[in-house]
């Protein structure tokens, strides 16, 4: 049985008031694009990164979890609609979103599971002293449930490229009294991230015996900044999206952001090949197809 995308959801901030409002948010909309409510869902991953003071415990995915379910009433003493969801967070640079789909993928084929959320946000970790930090604050969520044996997630595949682990480093110091959060990327870093992922997609699409005439829409990440238009330039492969490049980068819901736009002007549900993107640092690039 395969796993489908039933909605989208995805939230900027109004007022600044951190990564647990942004993501609530997105999640709520999510939820009410696909006509449920928190007493539906039976899982919770969240699959973000950067977050305000590097706030990693509790899980941020039971903070959401506690966030969507704090105005809902069980209708009875005795309900049998299950009372908590199970909800933990993936932390894999640019490439926890597929991940999180993975795992969600896997509960739900198995019959376990109906419903699924994938949540991802980020904001800046420490203000005023966070170093080479240029990710715009944002959030999305993706409601996943089931769907068929040829409709859904077909295959999931993840390639690492080690020797280039040291273009891209985040560290957090000790100084003067104050944490420092600093980002190093180096200048090659863009062009290591396209080679690899024009490397893993080849091998991807040999495997599955597809050309790239063969994918109808292309969804990937938005980060490094610039690596999606190089990328499509590169590969001929179209994503359908006419979103202008910025200097921010959307870094975690990036992937979300990107299926917003397709969700929103019909080229998802029209598309029969999807293929998902997401490359990060390690240099690690994962690949997912997708089936209407």
């Amino acid at each position: 049985m395969g796993t489908i995308i039933k909605s989208v959801g995805t939230a900027r901030p109004v007022l600044y008031k951190g990564i647990l409002a942004l993501t609530s948010r997105a999640t709520k909309q999510c939820l009410r694009n696909g006509g449920l409510s928190a007493r539906d869902i039976g899982m919770l991953l969240y699959a973000g990164l950067y977050n305000e003071n590097h706030q990693g415990e509790p899980s941020l995915a039971s903070l959401i979890q506690d966030r969507i379910q704090k105005d809902y009433i069980r209708p009875r003493l005795f309900s049998r609609e299950p009372e908590n969801i199970f909800s933990f967070d993936i932390h894999n640079g640019g490439g926890g979103i597929l991940d999180a789909f993975h795992i969600a993928d896997g509960f739900i084929a198995s019959g376990d599971l109906e419903y699924s959320l994938i949540v991802a946000g980020d904001t800046k970790p420490v203000s005023g002293s966070s170093h080479n930090y240029n990710y715009s604050s944002s959030a999305g969520a993706v409601l996943l449930t089931n769907g068929s044996e040829e409709k859904g997630f077909i295959r999931f595949k993840s390639r690492t490229y080690p020797e280039y682990k040291n273009d891209f480093n985040s560290s957090t110091n000790w100084d003067t009294g104050n944490f420092r959060f600093i980002i190093e990327e180096k200048a090659c870093y863009l062009e290591d991230c396209l080679r690899c992922a024009i490397d893993t997609t080849n091998i991807f699409l040999e495997e599955e015996k597809l050309n790239t005439e063969d994918i109808d829409l292309l969804i990937t990440s938005q980060s490094p900044l610039g690596f999606r238009e190089k990328f499509i330039s590169n590969t001929g492969l179209k994503d359908h999206l006419t979103v202008k490049e910025s200097n921010r980068e959307i870094y975690s819901a990036g992937l979300i952001f990107s299926m917003n736009k397709v969700f929103q002007n019909g080229k998802f549900n029209v598309s029969k090949n999807i293929l998902f993107l997401t490359v990060g640092s390690g240099i690690t690039v994962s690949l997912s197809l997708y089936r209407n």
